[in-house]
C-alpha cells in the first residue's frame, strides 16, 4: 500500500510503501515518433556509458 507520494521534478514522482520506493514519470502525451526519438536517444546515451 502506497503511504507517501513526493514530487521530485515536474514529471518525476516517488511513491513509497513501508518497504520500497517506486519512481514514476508522468508526462503529457507524445506522438509515437516523439516517443521513439526519445527512446533511441536514451539507448544511445546508455550505450556510450559514463563520461
Amino acid at each position: 500500500m502506497i503511504n507517501k507520494v513526493e514530487q521530485i521534478t515536474n514529471e518525476m514522482f516517488r511513491f513509497s510503501d513501508h518497504v520500497n520506493d517506486f519512481f514514476v514519470r508522468i508526462i503529457n502525451y507524445k506522438t509515437y515518433e516523439e516517443q521513439l526519438e526519445e527512446v533511441s536517444w536514451t539507448k544511445y546515451l546508455f550505450e556510450q556509458g559514463p563520461l
